[in-house]
């Protein structure tokens, strides 16, 4: 191996060529850092003192990503993700969580392709498997507190031995416990010869405070002790890098260094800002051909992608459950496409409520996204003494920015490369918005694919069904106190809703009830003005009927049932507890001017007491009294729902209910679908659309999953009562993971090859839309469908 002068070993792993060829398994070593501030690493801050010489000089010989980010930027959940390739939704490790789904790891891979594994302090924390046993382990408690360079050293040393003895590669995670609070203090120290001090120790005056923190006296006293455990963690690495080097296992060990998550200051970890998101990721592997004296500025990567990363270098397949990439071929200079784009994500932390945030950000923007607002306030342990000096300092400014950090906004939007400490909120920029649309539509997606449970909040706030005007957004919170859970509606800006009363209407989905006992749990709705008023609505004996079913029933509750309520001004419109032990979901929360169709109707006494009582009449087409409902064609469909249609004066139909299909894999017929046909079966002839066709579209939201059949047509069909006609339209744009409204003018239907419109069998429809899957290969694969929301509606 060719050597170059450095600190310790921290350089001799480099090496030039570009042709390598591993006749030995590669050996993997992680090292993480706990707490550390990108803004600490000299590639990104050239101002800050010599803090990481060992580092540096590593990073200098061999490949530094510019772009590298941190998904979950807290210590247990980024290292689940880390260690699994999994986003903390798709994993459900969101927060201090372990593992209940069992899904491969690093080290089940490694471990199952004859490596063993060794890990270094923080071994709870980077065990997403509580059930895994490491084949070495040593904690915080024989590490000197984490903390001591020479007990990592040997450990590393020791560990690296056994492996060569047994004659098997090894894979061994290496994690200080710097730069985690409590800081090194010198005037603390009680013990100056245990062997944890750092090399260097640091004053207050050569701090570089960042701007989001306030430049007091106390605030730079603790960024120098923070310099000092930083220093003491480059100490480590420069000790582990010794030992490494001493093994003779150098050349042929793939090294990754990270940090876990932003420095704990506020604006930083446990957050979605870039002081919270960014990470030196630095590599080499002398044997693997990887490109060296090399700062990727180009690309994108996250954490997410390490262990695919550490399992192609290995040679051992990917599991499909990953959901991050190998970024070796770029390290190799070799050519990949779309790395531009990370995504972070913040969910229950180690102390406070649970603050949902999620981030997408690219090499100049980042976009967040803050589920919480209006619920609850930003807490976590390490922040109370500088928000505290920031409130009492009387100065207007970082009043409001402490104010801001616990409350925040609902969205925030800021130039990276401007202002990356994001100071300054481009939400409502006018130059903006285009952009800003985009990268919520980056985020939605991503939030679909993880099956993220923010979704229908993130939904709720940035399209709000919403008819009174200003938006709502719908804030979910785990226990409130005790015994109590709520969801909340939240209004910004202290709306005026007095026009929408008494004809106002609050509506809302709600499904999925369970545990439900009505002699013993209460189910309310709540409303409250700004000056304290609150008005409470029962509806326990109204959604009691339906508890323990799948059916989804709209709710609609007259604002005149809030008795004594300034609707003037309103503070936090509407919140619905339930008993702790109820499970409960809500969709479609809407504010309209009146009640919608085809719900339950809560009517109230004077003192606001809601009546449990039936459904409203449904009426069928042409203001009959037949209801209509779903006949399935093809065999197996695993439900059949009730589906009220309303010819009402409003000009709309609406459906009651989702459809649900499974088309079972054994159906060999040309198409199964869902179709809506009178109750009685009996007059055909009950629906005239013609009165849509000029300007009326059918619309309905649509999930559908054809498992991967690329034979697989998703169809709406007409049929027509003179001469048996049919009409069909396929689907294009819909989703297997999330409802998408479909919107089809009528026009489309009667429109014939030339363009003229073609009336006749418009007043007599048989099955007024047919929703079908068909298959030219005679095979659906169990392919799987939902429907919801189905409409006639007259468009502007």
């Amino acid at each position: 191996m060719n050597k170059t002068t450095s600190l310790l070993a921290a350089g001799c792993l480099a090496a030039s060529s570009m042709v390598w060829a591993v006749n030995d398994p590669v050996n993997i070593m992680l090292v993480t850092a706990d707490d550390l501030g990108y803004e600490a690493y000299q590639l990104f801050n050239s101002q800050v003192p010599d803090l990481t010489p060992n580092l540096v000089s590593f990073g200098d010989q061999g490949f530094q990503f510019e772009h590298a980010y941190i998904n979950s930027s807290i210590c247990q959940p980024s290292r689940s993700v880390m260690l699994t390739g999994k986003y903390s939704t798709t994993s459900g490790m969101m927060g201090f969580i372990h593992m209940k789904d069992k899904v491969p790891t690093v080290m089940t891979e490694l471990a199952a392709n004859g490596y063993r594994t060794g890990i270094l302090g923080k071994v709870g924390h980077s065990t997403p498997d509580l059930d895994y046993t490491w084949d070495y382990a040593y904690d915080a408690e024989d590490l000197g507190s984490g903390r001591s360079p020479q007990l990592y050293h040997q450990r590393t040393l020791d560990y690296i031995e056994e492996s060569k003895a047994a004659g098997k590669p090894f894979f061994l995670m290496v994690n200080s416990h710097d730069p985690h609070r409590a800081f090194y203090d010198p005037a603390e120290d009680n013990n100056p010869d245990d062997g944890r001090q750092p090399s260097r120790i640091y004053s207050p005056d050569e701090v570089i405070v960042p701007s989001y923190l306030p430049d007091y006296p106390e605030v730079r006293l603790d960024l120098s002790h923070y310099y000092n455990s930083v220093r003491r963690l480059d100490d480590t690495f420069g000790q582990v890098m010794d030992a490494l080097e001493k093994s003779g296992e150098a050349d042929n060990t793939l090294v990754m260094f990270v940090s876990d998550n932003g420095s704990a200051f506020p604006f930083a970890k446990a957050n979605t800002y870039l002081a919270s998101t960014k990470t030196p990721l630095l590599v080499q592997w002398p044997e693997g051909g990887l490109t060296t004296n090399v700062v990727d500025s180009r690309h994108v990567v996250s954490l997410v992608d390490l262990m695919p990363t550490m399992l192609e270098a290995a040679g051992i397949p990917i599991p499909d459950t990953v959901d991050g990439r190998s970024f070796l071929p770029l390290m190799r200079g070799e050519q990949q496409n779309d790395w531009d784009y990370a995504y972070s994500q913040i969910d229950y932390k180690i102390s406070g409520p649970a603050t949902p945030m999620r981030a997408v950000q690219s090499k100049q923007y980042g976009y967040t996204f803050n589920a919480f607002v209006g619920y609850a306030e930003f807490q976590v342990g390490y922040d109370k003494e500088i928000i505290e000096l920031m409130e009492n300092s009387g100065d207007p400014e970082q009043v409001a920015r402490a104010e801001f950090f616990r409350t925040r906004i609902p969205e925030e939007f800021y130039d990276l490369k401007s202002d990356p400490d994001n100071l300054v909120n481009l939400i409502d920029h006018p130059e903006h918005q285009d952009r800003i649309n985009r990268y919520r539509t980056r985020i939605r997606n991503w939030m679909v694919q993880t099956d993220d449970p923010v979704l229908e909040i993130f939904d709720a706030w940035t399209d709000p069904k919403n008819d009174a005007g200003d938006p709502l957004s719908i804030s979910i919170s785990g226990l409130t106190d005790e015994q109590v859970a709520s969801v909340q509606v939240v209004n910004y800006g202290n709306k005026d809703l007095s026009s929408t009363t008494p004809a106002g209407t609050l509506q809302f989905e709600i499904s999925d009830i369970h545990d439900l006992d009505e002699s013993v749990n209460r189910v309310t709705v709540a409303m409250s003005s700004e000056d304290g008023q609150e008005a409470k609505v029962d509806i326990t004996g109204a959604v009691y009927s339906f508890a323990g079913s799948e059916r989804v029933q709209t709710v609609n509750i007259p604002l005149s049932c809030f008795a004594g309520v300034d609707f003037s001004q309103l503070d936090k419109p509407f919140v619905l507890k339930t008993d702790s032990s109820v499970n409960l979901v809500l969709g479609n929360i809407n504010l309209a001017p009146e009640r919608a169709g085809n719900s339950l109707d809560l009517a109230c006494e004077p003192a606001g007491v809601v009546l449990s009582g039936p459904a409203s009449q449904l009426h069928g087409p042409n203001g009959s009294d037949v209801p209509w409902q779903i006949k399935t064609s093809g065999q197996n469909l695993s439900r059949q729902s009730d589906a009220h249609l309303v010819d009402s004066e409003g000009g709309w139909i609406d459906q009651q209910g989702t459809i649900t299909g499974k088309v079972p894999a054994d159906f060999t017929k040309s198409s199964a679908g869902v179709s809506l046909v009178p109750a009685d079966n009996q007059n055909p002839e009950l629906v005239d659309i013609s009165k849509y066709l000029e300007n009326g579209a059918l619309v309905f939201d649509l999930q559908v999953d054809t498992r991967g059949s690329m034979d697989t047509k998703v169809v709406v069909q007409l049929d027509t009562l003179n001469g048996g006609n049919s009409i069909k339209q396929e689907l294009m744009d819909y989703s297997a993971t999330a409802f998408k409204e479909q919107r089809i003018s009528l026009k489309d239907f009667f429109t014939d090859k030339d363009g003229k419109v073609q009336v006749n069998g418009v007043q007599s429809i048989t099955r007024p839309f047919m929703f079908k899957l068909e298959n030219s290969a005679n095979s659906f694969n169990e392919a799987e469908f939902d429907i919801r929301n189905v409409r006639l509606m007259m468009t502007p």
